[in-house]
């Protein structure tokens, strides 16, 4: 039998060891209080991980207007805070052990805005940022508006910008943790640069000769004054987009002037990023296409093989589960699967559903009236459509993933949609959006005459002039059993 002493020694054992358990589980804590909420709820968008889901933790506000927010991160970590329709802030920071207290003003957020606790200072300088370039500069309306002004102006502007938000970094360079300092440098030298490609684009599309280095070295030194890729600046999420814009906005299309040949093969495109990334870089950029082509292609021999590769080349990778997902999910589409139900309205309010077309091919379009290369496809499609036009049995089906019916209907008019037209009127959210798995558009699916995914990828109409189109509906239309 224990003594007293004994079972004091082992309740306070035990209740240290649950607190070592608590804090391991929650590493973070954000308290906050609001004055003159304009909502009962908050909300945080946690992304940890470089390929993992956002999470969306949404909390109520207690009697006294005060939220207690905990989570775990094993590093950097991303967030969103919002309260109400107009309060927000965007892609903060999160490190292990932050432990903070947060007090605002609802009806004047960032003024009043303030931080206290463990790591404190570093939310004080994103108010501070947010305070001195998008309030007292009011930086990402004015770059909409020199969008019609010659590129030097344009990046004398960004230029200007990137020197206000460096000089606001360098006044907490000592109140700060040193990692976040350099990875947030990375970070503000990556987001304003991403802008002059925009320019560089505009550039580009009025003149198709436009190149690089038809900009005088003073614009152009920007590349030379960027970090180098190493394991401070990976965790530089703008960073990271920024070298994807090197990649694909600069190097690529430069290459594709100086051979002549734009249109590369995936195993050179391969190549290319092999040779311009590196270490971890490579592994996340690698990860992320091979998720991006089973994604949109589905499974077939090429994706098959992108993806097995992969692993061939980093059997541990970090993002081993996040592919895994994506794999599992696409077995959803694979050929001979039933293609999976659904109801939407059409022009007129009807009622049309998938079932309502059985015993018919059908040539699904994922689409909305602003993307352009939806509507490029669309043109190319007319041909195709000829072809069939005695044919009962094949039904092209538009749906659109517009925010508004009047933009849908506007366009489907515009630019003549003839077939079967539905929208999906809570667009990217939207059930049907979520069940085909609709991350970019245009999409496309071919479902056969049971009812069955015939092909999760079929050819574009732009491709071979439409002949590789006619040849994979045709082959739907003869395995269809009458």
């Amino acid at each position: 039998m224990k003594t007293m002493k004994e079972k004091l020694f082992l309740i306070t054992i035990t209740f240290f060891l649950s607190l070592c358990i608590a804090n391991a589980q929650n590493n973070v804590t954000i308290k906050g209080k609001i004055l003159n909420p304009v909502d009962s709820k908050v909300t945080f968008v946690l992304t940890k991980g470089e390929m993992d889901e956002a999470e969306n933790i949404t909390l109520d506000l207690d009697k006294n207007n005060s939220f207690v927010f905990t989570t775990q991160v094993s590093d950097l970590a991303r967030f969103n805070f919002t309260h109400g329709k107009e309060i927000s802030t965007n892609r903060w920071i999160l490190e292990p052990n932050d432990e903070i207290t947060m007090t605002c003003d609802a009806k004047n957020f960032y003024p009043s805005l303030k931080f206290e606790g463990k790591n404190a200072e570093k939310f004080n300088y994103f108010v501070a940022d947010y305070m001195e370039a998008d309030i007292k500069r009011k930086w990402g309306e004015q770059v909409q508006k020199n969008e019609s002004l010659p590129i030097d102006k344009q990046f004398a502007y960004l230029d200007t910008i990137l020197e206000v938000k460096l000089s606001t970094l360098e006044k907490y360079k000592n109140k700060i943790n040193p990692m976040f300092y350099h990875v947030w440098k990375a970070n503000l030298k990556g987001m304003v640069s991403n802008y002059r490609f925009n320019a560089i684009y505009s550039e580009r599309r009025k003149n198709k000769d436009f190149s690089f280095y038809s900009l005088p070295a003073e614009q152009r030194k920007f590349v030379n004054d960027m970090p180098a890729q190493n394991d401070t600046t990976f965790k530089a999420f703008m960073y990271r987009n920024y070298l994807m814009n090197v990649l694909y906005s600069m190097v690529y299309p430069e290459i594709g002037l100086l051979s002549g040949n734009a249109d590369w093969s995936a195993e050179k495109m391969k190549g290319l990023r092999k040779a311009f990334f590196k270490g971890k870089f490579l592994e996340l950029v690698s990860a992320q296409e091979v998720k991006s082509t089973v994604g949109y292609e589905g499974i077939n021999k090429d994706s098959q093989k992108e993806y097995d590769e992969f692993f061939k080349e980093y059997p541990n990778s970090p993002y081993k589960a996040a592919l895994e997902k994506t794999y599992e999910k696409m077995k959803l589409y694979a050929v001979g699967k039933p293609a999976i139900p659904f109801t939407l309205k059409n022009e007129n309010g009807q009622e049309v559903s998938l079932q309502d077309f059985k015993n018919k091919v059908v040539y699904l379009d994922f689409w909305a009236s602003w993307c352009g290369p939806c509507i490029q496809e669309m043109k190319a499609s007319k041909p195709v459509k000829e072809h069939f036009k005695d044919n009962k049995d094949l039904v092209f089906l538009y749906i659109s993933i517009d925010d508004k019916a009047e933009d849908w209907k506007k366009g489907m008019e515009k630019h003549d949609v003839k077939g079967v037209n539905l929208w999906a009127e809570k667009a990217w959210e939207d059930p049907v959006a979520r069940a085909y798995n609709i991350q970019a558009i245009p999409k496309y699916y071919l479902i056969d005459g049971e009812g069955k995914f015939h092909d999760a990828n079929p050819p574009r109409a732009s491709q071979n002039e439409g002949k590789d189109l006619i040849k994979a509906l045709e082959n739907a239309l003869a395995n269809t059993k009458k």
